[in-house]
């Protein structure tokens, strides 16, 4: 049985887009700011394959990824993955991962430019298989995409927002 958890967010901020776009188009960035990402290799189209960066010839937008479950006050667990993005197209800017089959997620940004200020929607999904398996591995008692949204994500952008003009 699929489980699956939507969730959204808009913040006001002054700046440009394009500064904007800036920070959150970068892979690395994005992974670190989440706290439950850490990519550990890329995809080479050279290769075929995952390499690590030292190593990469043609870079793809696809990293294998760490991702950490839960929070450090209670129970945790990782689990290897795969991270793809930015996707971008026209102003909204794409991020997508998945474990398997058991769990994928999508965050999605979207600005929107007024005056001096930019409008940053941010539209959030995951869907996970329901199981015993990922109860235990604290996946289903985890609503990631609401805590990197709000745990991460929105307080990093309040953070950067005197760095946007």
């Amino acid at each position: 049985m699929k489980l699956k958890v939507s969730h959204s967010k808009n913040i006001m901020m002054s700046g440009r887009s394009e500064t904007i776009y800036r920070f959150l188009s970068d892979p690395f960035l994005f992974s670190s700011i989440s706290g439950h990402m850490l990519i550990l290799e890329v995809y080479d189209h050279a290769k075929g394959g995952y390499v690590t960066l030292d190593k990469v010839e043609k870079p793809a937008p696809m990293y294998k990824v760490l991702y950490v479950f839960g929070v450090p006050e209670g129970e945790m667990s990782t689990e290897l993955g795969v991270l793809r993005g930015p996707q971008i197209i026209q102003n909204e800017l794409t991020y997508e991962g998945e474990i398997g089959e058991k769990f994928k997620w999508r965050i999605a940004f979207k600005l929107t430019p007024a005056d001096n200020e930019v409008m940053v929607d941010i539209d959030a999904s995951q869907e996970e298989e329901k199981s015993i398996l990922n109860r235990v591995l604290h996946i289903t008692k985890f609503n990631f995409v609401y805590h990197i949204t709000e745990a991460h994500i929105v307080p990093y952008l309040k953070k950067i927002k005197s760095k946007c003009n």
